[in-house]
């Protein structure tokens, strides 16, 4: 299902559809992504849940990355500062239930016993990455240090010389595999291109590695929502 709107609009509604998924599974578990694209969506979240009066406080939330040589607890720049401040800090989650990679191999194990995720929030990087699976990306990965592109830093650092250049990420394997739904934001027209190829994808059935956003075509339980005028046709009808 693709969505198409603004921007401001499209992510209120994902985040009461997110509060209203919380409302029926109190213990709700959720793959939650950072950067620009989910922040409207955050702020949605900490609104509706104040107003119908939700907790979040059984709730377990996985991260899809987080920044190596960096301290996640004192740095500004890490993912866990981002989250707590743009979403952990305003609802009453068990922070102590708010995980980030830290490991390949604890991750993997952290999330071999979550199970089934309910919902990942999740965006896609200008070359198509998703999470930090730098193109090309192996889809039967599961979580990996990975070393920056040009263009993630780029985008992540504009201007900054003294940055991180590697990164822990979940794999696609479980990006693709473990959540019930995927919410795939994709906002303005630097993402077009990571669409269009995603497009193609659906439409050939064929995925491209230099695209990871490609293999989201796996996905049964997919919504894509992006502010851009655009239109796909699957191979058995336009959607």
């Amino acid at each position: 299902m693709i969505k198409i709107g603004n921007k401001e609009e499209l992510s209120k509604q994902i985040g009461k559809d997110l509060v209203e998924l919380v409302k029926v599974n109190p213990m709700a578990k959720l793959i939650l992504a950072t950067g620009m694209s989910p922040v409207e969506v955050y702020k949605s979240i900490i609104e509706t849940s104040k107003t119908e009066g939700v907790s979040f406080q059984n709730v377990s939330s996985y991260n899809l990355d987080e920044y190596l040589e960096i301290n996640p607890e004192t740095d500004r720049n890490s993912f866990k500062t981002f989250m707590n401040e743009n979403l952990f800090d305003h609802i009453d989650i068990n922070k102590a239930h708010t995980y980030f990679p830290n490991t390949p191999e604890s991750y993997d194990r952290k999330l071999d016993l979550a199970g089934d995720i309910d919902w990942a929030i999740i965006g896609v990087g200008t070359n198509g990455h998703i999470a930090f699976n730098e193109p090309p990306a192996d889809s039967e990965k599961r979580t990996n240090i990975v070393v920056l592109s040009k263009s993630t830093i780029k985008s992540n650092f504009p201007g900054r010389e003294n940055h991180p250049r590697t990164a822990i990420t979940m794999g696609m394997k479980d990006i693709i595999e473990r959540p019930n739904k995927i919410v795939l934001v994709a906002w303005g027209e630097g993402k077009r291109a990571a669409l269009e190829a995603y497009k193609n994808a659906l439409e050939t059935g064929e995925v491209d590695p230099n695209w990871p956003i490609t293999y989201l075509i796996k996905v049964k339980n997919l919504e894509i929502y992006t502010d851009l005028d655009w239109k796909y046709k699957k191979r058995n009808g336009e959607i």
